[in-house]
Parts: structure tokens; C-alpha cells; sequence
């Protein structure tokens, strides 16, 4: 077991005792060298700890999926219940009166909205106006939120975009751009350079020439948008910016598309109109397929289909939108 894991011996003994298969006891091991930081502060194993620490834990292992945050809770009362009926000494089931909502890793992952989206990117990207590959970055962001998969994205055409309407078509999809992605998407369409700020030196610059092409969130060195590179400059940026205090949301592609989701989902409630995530869990579902990764299901024997593992999708969704009305307190 990993060195990072605290009372390695007991929590051992547990594995070989109650888990069967080594999917299971790879997530035991996940969740154990998650508490262990904790553990060796307080200098007590999570299995003897009082309410107010594991309520604090409880809310720092959540994630803003609820199925996620479920399932870590889950593993540690699993392993704490053993402990008791095993006759730990100092184990108590404290746990078990412990109650989280998770609602501070929803507000830390994900935004309420265009104007939250605009505010976080701000917080650790050049401003639209500074005409950097920046707006690489944020562009990408956006047609994120606007509910466009990556296999959309990569596609989009300059031509494809119409700051008129306020839409960028796939196919014969369009999906909405907001007032707040116009500059970005601008300078995106329009420039055929983009400044350089030398290192070290904050108004002195270059012009750089964007390889010539139609693609919208191409940079300086392809006329092909690289978006593994693009992912990756996101995630730097948003993680320093969020672990300095500058931004308050740590955001990704994914969190970014699920929060306009949701956003859009609530504009329809607001009108009246019914809430239903099977749709979109149906797209996800048939994006799988067509890319040759269908959702693994469960033997025959149990019958598991494609069109449960969809409501499943749409549920999970459900729950998830309901616990980030709730963090928004919309």
C-alpha cells in the first residue's frame, strides 16, 4: 500500500478482510491516501475522530457530482463501521451522524453563468483587448459553456460564427454565444496576429503572425487548434489562480460545459417549461458510441441496457442541476 496511507497496518487488514475484487480495493486505496494529510495532522486515524473534523473531511472529499461525493462517503463509513465491529480501540461511529451537502465543491467547480464565466476567466487570463493567444484559451471556454463537445469545437470556422444572431453553428446545430464572449470570439475571427509580451518585460511585445486558415481557435504555431495543448494551459492557469486566492472557482472544459448546461436548463424552468436532462444524457450517450466507446454495462444476466445506463445519465444530471440551484441559491 502506498506510503502516503496512515495506520497502513490496520487499514490493511481491512482491505484483505471486506474487498473481493481490486477495482474495489483500489478505491479504498484512493480514498485512504486522500484522509492520510489529515490524519497525520490530528495524529489520530479517521475512525476515531469526532463530528466537527469529519464533517470538514466529508465536505473536502465531495466532489460537485453528487454520485461522486456519495460513493467517497460511502467508502469511509464502509471502513469505519468495520473498525467497530471489529473493536478498534478509540473507533466510534461518529460518522454515521455526520450530514454534508457538498455545495462548497459545487460553488469551487463550477460557475452560475455567463457573467460568473466572464469574471473567473478574467481572473488569470489576458484581457480580451490585449489581442494575446490568450483568447485561445477563452475562446475555447466559451464554446464550451454554449454546450459544444470537443469534437464540435475543434471544427468551428470562422466563418461559422455569427456575432449577430449571437450563435455558432455545427452541422445543423447552433448553439448560443453570449454577450460576454463577443470580444474574445472577435478577436478570434478577425486577427491575423497576436501580441507577444516578452517575459519579464510587461509592455513590451511582439506581433505574431497566426498561420493562415478558417479555424476558429487556431493559435501561432498550427492552423490546426491543438486542444490537448489548449486543456492544458487552462488547467495551469485556473489551478495557480485558484491556489493563490485570485480566482474563486478551479474550473476545466468539463465543468465549464456542465455549468451551461445547467444554466440553460434553469432559463427553461424560469419559463416554464419542464425539466428533462434525457436528451443531453442521449447525445452523450450516442457521442460514445460513434467514437467507438460505448458505456461498459453490467452482464446480461442483469439486463442492464443502453436505455437504463441513459436514465441513469439524465438522474445523475437531475440531482446534480438541483444541488447547483442550491449553491447558487437560484
Amino acid at each position: 500500500m502506498s506510503k502516503q496511507v496512515y495506520n497502513e497496518e490496520l487499514k490493511n487488514r481491512f482491505i484483505a478482510e471486506s474487498c473481493q475484487t481490486s477495482s474495489m480495493k483500489a478505491l479504498f486505496r484512493n480514498v485512504f491516501e486522500l484522509v492520510a494529510p489529515e490524519e497525520e495532522r490530528l495524529g489520530a486515524d479517521i475512525c476515531t475522530w469526532g463530528e466537527a473534523p469529519l464533517r470538514e473531511m466529508l465536505e473536502k472529499l465531495a466532489g460537485f457530482r453528487g454520485y461522486s461525493s456519495k460513493n467517497r462517503e460511502n467508502l469511509l463509513k464502509r471502513y469505519v463501521s468495520w473498525c467497530v465491529n471489529s473493536g478498534v480501540p478509540g473507533a466510534s461511529g461518529a460518522i454515521f451522524g455526520v450530514k454534508v451537502d457538498g455545495l462548497s465543491s459545487v460553488r469551487q467547480k463550477t460557475v452560475s453563468g455567463p457573467e460568473h464565466l466572464q469574471r473567473c476567466l478574467d481572473s488569470f487570463l489576458a484581457p480580451e483587448s490585449d489581442v494575446t493567444a490568450d483568447n485561445v484559451i477563452r475562446g475555447y471556454c466559451w464554446l464550451s459553456f454554449s454546450g459544444m463537445t470537443d469534437d464540435e469545437i475543434i471544427k468551428v470556422r470562422t466563418k461559422d460564427v455569427d456575432l449577430e444572431a449571437f450563435v455558432v453553428c455545427s452541422g445543423e446545430r447552433a448553439f448560443p454565444l453570449y454577450k460576454e464572449a463577443v470580444p474574445c470570439i472577435r478577436v478570434l475571427r478577425e486577427m491575423s496576429c497576436f501580441k507577444y509580451f516578452h517575459e519579464g518585460y510587461e509592455n513590451e511585445f511582439t506581433w505574431r503572425v497566426r498561420p493562415d486558415g478558417d479555424k476558429l481557435l487556431r493559435g501561432l504555431r498550427s492552423p490546426e487548434p491543438s486542444l490537448l495543448g489548449i486543456r492544458a494551459r487552462l488547467s495551469d492557469k485556473s489551478v495557480k489562480a485558484f491556489n493563490a486566492g485570485a480566482a474563486d472557482v478551479k474550473v476545466s472544459a468539463f465543468r465549464i460545459w456542465i455549468s451551461g448546461e445547467f444554466y440553460r436548463m434553469y432559463q427553461k424552468e424560469r419559463m416554464g417549461e419542464a425539466v428533462d436532462f434525457m436528451p443531453l444524457a442521449r447525445r452523450g450517450v450516442e457521442a460514445k458510441e460513434k467514437n467507438g466507446k460505448p458505456y461498459k454495462l453490467e452482464s446480461e444476466a442483469n439486463r442492464r441496457t443502453v436505455e437504463g445506463k441513459t436514465r441513469e445519465i439524465a438522474r445523475n444530471y437531475l440531482e446534480d442541476y438541483n444541488r447547483w440551484k442550491l449553491a447558487y441559491s437560484v
